[in-house]
């Protein structure tokens, strides 16, 4: 679906749909058929030009600030009112964009658009025919805000996560990292969290040890212990868990990654145990011994995390990099196979395809590049659910689509920011990797693998 300008849609959307006087070729004159279409013709010109003059009016009242043509009502010329109104819709958006409260709706939507069963999406919508829901001046600010789009965005009508989907601008500077760790060989083997909660565990381990082989603290990727984080780090969440946790079975959890990273440096985690790498363990019984040798950030060490894309492209300089992906799966996908299902490594990872979708929550993944696939920006991301997921255990996850969830009102056909934030949701405008977490090297100097000079292993 083509994107319009903003005077042609204004223009088709308040001409009359039954305008039009239809005629039977067969029961008329060849005249007196030329005759009555231009009578239509003009009637239907005089139509619109009240209807543009309505509109302009419309506008002007709206807001005191905008300026337009005023010669262009009087005149009733076509061309001069659709520039009016163009002129005053621009305005009223940067007001809006401001903060100043407009009734204008962002017209740039599709409806549930990635939905190929249009009689779901109607149904979805709450109509008998597919309409393009409104969004609200306030969210439609956030996501001006946040990053002009190339294309509309979709509005997916997920059960419990109706959410926006869309693109971003292509950006003007190269954000793509010189390095790729993963041909580095400074990501490390592809790990396997089972059934647990605990991603982040994976992944802050990771980013520790690839810590180690910069300041050649290691001379290979020494692997340090998930399930000794899951049992220590956080204590308060471990009997969350016990309580209100709804797996008997489990007490791990999801946390943030930095929170893994601090305890390290304070604490300690040590190496991984052979058997852990084999087989699944228990986060309940046989907790890891905390007498064994442990090992620390340096005291210097400080962290840092950003949503941005151009700090991740920094903290690429020196090391992988780990981020929260928000993860979808696909309609009809069972529980014990979703993540067997990402995406083989030719393909990209670009969210919630329908709204039949499966919300997934948050994945902790480590990022190992920022490179250009199918001429897209996509980061290739390390997984830790074995080697059966995604491509060998690694995927694409696209650097251009945005994501943020919304309130759908069926009566009002309107779309809106969440009111009551859980804590799943995605309240603000969001790439579909965040929250990038790692060591802050400041303006120290880039790394380089060493291979070369032997040090002594700790």
């Amino acid at each position: 679906m083509a994107s319009s300008s903003s005077s042609e849609r204004v223009a088709s959307e308040i001409t009359p749909a039954d305008s039009r006087v239809l005629q039977n070729a067969m029961s008329e004159g060849v005249e007196e058929k030329r005759l009555k279409e231009a009578g239509s013709n003009e009637e239907e010109s005089e139509q619109e030009i009240d209807d543009l003059v309505a509109a302009t009016k419309r506008l002007v009242v709206e807001s005191s600030e905008a300026g337009f043509d005023e010669d262009s009502i009087k005149k009733r010329d076509k061309a001069a009112l659709i520039a009016s109104i163009a002129k005053l819709e621009s305005e009223l958006h940067e007001i809006r964009a401001e903060g100043q409260e407009d009734i204008l709706v962002c017209p740039n939507f599709y409806p549930t658009g990635l939905s190929k069963n249009v009689k779901t999406d109607a149904e979805a919508l709450g109509g008998s025919s597919v309409q393009e829901p409104k969004i609200d001046w306030k969210l439609t600010a956030e996501i001006d805000f946040t990053s002009p789009t190339s294309t509309p965005p979709a509005f997916i009508n997920i059960v419990d996560h109706p959410c926006l989907l869309w693109d971003v601008k292509y950006p003007k500077k190269d954000l793509t990292s010189e390095t790729n760790w993963k041909d580095e060989g400074r990501g490390g083997p592809v790990r396997n969290q089972g059934d647990h909660d605990n991603c982040w565990t994976y992944s802050a381990t990771d980013v520790y040890s690839s810590h180690r082989l910069r300041n050649e603290e290691d001379e290979a990727f020494r692997v340090m212990s998930a399930r000794y984080l899951t049992f220590y780090v956080s204590k308060e969440e471990r009997e969350r868990e016990r309580r209100h946790g709804d797996r008997n079975t489990h007490h791990c959890h999801g946390f943030r990654v930095i929170h893994g990273l601090r305890f390290i440096k304070e604490h300690g985690v040590p190496e991984e145990s052979p058997r852990d790498a084999k087989t699944d363990y228990s986060c309940i019984k046989n907790p890891p011994s905390r007498t064994q040798k442990l090992f620390h950030f340096g005291a210097d060490v400080e962290f840092m995390e950003s949503d941005k894309i151009e700090d991740l492209q920094k903290m690429l300089l020196h090391q992988p990099v780990s981020a929260n992906m928000i993860l979808y799966y696909p309609e009809n996908t069972i529980k014990f196979l979703r993540y067997n299902w990402l995406l083989q490594l030719e393909e990209i990872y670009e969210g919630p395809t329908s709204e039949k979708s499966l919300y997934g929550g948050i994945h902790a993944v480590l990022v190992l590049a920022i490179i250009r696939f199918l001429g897209k920006l996509v980061a290739l991301v390390k997984l830790s659910h074995g080697t059966k997921a995604g491509e060998s255990g690694y995927m694409y996850v696209s650097l251009s689509k945005m994501i943020v969830n919304v309130e759908y009102s069926v009566e009002k056909n309107l779309l809106c920011q969440l009111k009551r934030k859980t804590e799943d949701a995605i309240a603000e405008p969001s790439y579909l990797l965040r929250n990038f977490t790692g060591v802050n090297y400041g303006d120290s100097p880039v790394a380089v693998a060493r291979t070369s000079k032997k040090r002594k292993l700790n």
